[in-house]
C-alpha cells in the first residue's frame, strides 16, 4: 500500500542510494574535517599571534 509493489525494478535504484549515502557520508565528513581544521588554524594563529605579541613585548621591554 505505500508504493513498494514494484520491488524488482528498485534493485537498480538501490546502487543509486548506496551512492548518495556514500556522497552524503563524505561530504558531512569532509565538512567536518573542514570546521576542526579552520578551528585548528584559528587556535594556531591564535597561540602564534599570542606568542609574538608576548615576545615583542619582552624585546620592546628590554
Amino acid at each position: 500500500m505505500h508504493g513498494q509493489m514494484n520491488r524488482a525494478p528498485a534493485a537498480e535504484d538501490d546502487d543509486r542510494i548506496d551512492l548518495h549515502q556514500v556522497v552524503d557520508f563524505l561530504v558531512r565528513r569532509r565538512l567536518l574535517i573542514g570546521f576542526i581544521a579552520v578551528l585548528t588554524m584559528a587556535l594556531a594563529l591564535g597561540t602564534a599571534l599570542s606568542v609574538v605579541s608576548t615576545f615583542g613585548a619582552d624585546r620592546g621591554a628590554d
